[in-house]
């Protein structure tokens, strides 16, 4: 590739992930007429328009997105690059770094942890999108992935953050008015508050000394947002699974109390996803490593 024509990619992927000629001008230490000549430039090479320019912004085209998309490849893989023969002289992470992770958790958890990490690392450009929906790595581009479940798709590279507890919670007052199950027959007499994408509401399995039990409360409440549950469950409107995550602060202030103790539910895990490469960016494995570092501190669990 001739150094014009990467001095010109390197300007245009600047511009449009900052929305701007001159803030792109600052990062690459040129100036603003320098990167718009450069991105012009590029344009005439390919004949299309790649990004839309005003006086204070700039935004991608539709052949932009695409574009950007390939290159932004492009310049990881010459990271990878670097790193496969040089990783010593690779020292700080830089680029920018697309994460997913699950809302709730996201807000409560991974936000701070990510504040923190940026403030370490002040050359990664951060893209977060928090979604309760299973995202697809690969056709979205994410780089990393925080995923909540029992189970871990094969298909990706997987390391493990966290246990994600869960138990079964219900306000004092609701428990007042209903009454206290003592064993997971005697929900199907409760209001139950589910969590899950669309579809039927899914019955509840435990285990106790290696016997497993099913229930199915009454479908008080179904929804795609474990926030919506939680609060739910707080105003004394049902029963919920809850993990401890979301539970430690209404635990110790007495607006929840744990149900069934004595029974387990199924495992989960907080995992850190990626998908598989040769020689992973170094800003990939900088962000994993800090999460694996300081989650479970970050974590509040109540002991029961």
């Amino acid at each position: 590739m001739r150094e014009d024509r990467f001095d010109s990619i390197a300007a245009f992927v600047h511009a449009a992930r900052n929305a701007s000629v001159h803030r792109a001008a600052q990062r690459i230490g040129t100036s603003a007429a320098t990167v718009s000549r450069r991105i012009s430039r590029l344009e005439d090479q390919l004949g299309v328009r790649l990004l839309t320019r005003t006086t204070r912004r700039v935004s991608l085209t539709e052949a932009g997105r695409t574009y950007l998309e390939r290159c932004e490849r492009v310049l990881a893989a010459l990271e990878e690059a670097d790193l496969s023969v040089a990783p010593e002289k690779v020292t700080h992470p830089s680029g920018r770094l697309r994460v997913t992770g699950p809302g709730a958790f996201g807000r409560r958890h991974l936000a701070p942890l990510l504040a923190a990490f940026s403030k370490a690392n002040p050359a990664i450009e951060l893209d977060v999108q928090l979604t309760d929906e299973r995202v697809d790595l690969v056709d979205r581009d994410i780089d990393v992935a925080i995923r909540i479940s029992g189970l871990v798709e094969s298909s990706f590279i997987a390391r493990k953050l966290s246990d994600n507890r869960r138990r079964v919670w219900a306000a004092p007052a609701y428990l007042e008015l209903y009454g206290t199950p003592l064993h997971p027959s005697e929900l199907v007499a409760h209001n139950g508050l589910f969590f899950g994408p669309y579809g039927d509401a899914a019955a509840w399995t435990f285990t106790r000394e290696g016997e497993q039990q099913t229930a199915l409360p009454r479908q008080t409440l179904w929804t795609n947002d474990i926030e919506l549950v939680f609060q739910f469950a707080l105003a004394g409107r049902g029963i919920a699974i809850l993990p401890d995550f979301l539970t430690a602060e209404a635990r110790d202030d007495g607006h929840l109390v744990t149900l069934l103790n004595e029974y387990d539910l199924p495992h989960s895990s907080i995992h850190a996803l990626h998908v598989s490469r040769r020689h992973v960016p170094l800003r990939i494995r900088a962000l994993i490593d800090f999460l694996a570092k300081n989650l479970s501190e970050n974590l509040r669990v109540p002991n029961i």
